[in-house]
């Protein structure tokens, strides 16, 4: 199942019945390809410059990528290529300070624009899941 960015808007913008459909039709989806989650990575580094071309690259065989260091608001890291597989990554920032997470290439998170990207706030972790090729789909802690 691929959500475009029409699709999620709408959603966005649907009750929460329909909003339920969706993700349980999605998780049926995400279930049948048994995501794989492997491998922990912590003390790492966000890179300075906010931006996709500058972010550091999280590790495709790590599944919890734990971010300590975030020096100054928007440094950025960026998921590996999403290709389709159900892969879940765990981005935890651990500073206090908000990060930039990009998908890599073309990939979007969130049907965001792939030069925008989505903030992970200080102290919050996003779960991001490889939904089809250049596709990932994330919720953000509360």
């Amino acid at each position: 199942m691929t959500l475009s960015a029409t699709t999620i808007n709408k959603l966005n913008r649907s009750s929460r019945a329909a909003q339920d459909a969706v993700l349980g039709t999605l998780l049926a989806s995400l279930e049948a390809r048994t995501p794989v989650v492997s491998g922990v990575e912590t003390g790492l580094t966000a890179h300075a410059g906010g931006t996709q071309a500058a972010a550091l690259a999280l590790s495709g065989t790590k599944s919890v990528h734990e971010v300590t260091i975030v020096a100054t608001a928007a440094d950025s890291v960026k998921l590996p290529l999403a290709t389709g597989s159900g892969a879940m990554h765990y981005v935890r920032n651990s500073s206090a300070t908000s990060l930039q997470l990009f998908g890599s290439g073309t990939d979007t998170i969130d049907a965001v624009a792939t030069a925008t990207g989505v903030a992970v706030a200080g102290g919050k972790t996003r779960t991001c899941v490889d939904t089809a090729a250049g596709t990932w789909i994330s919720v953000l802690s509360a």
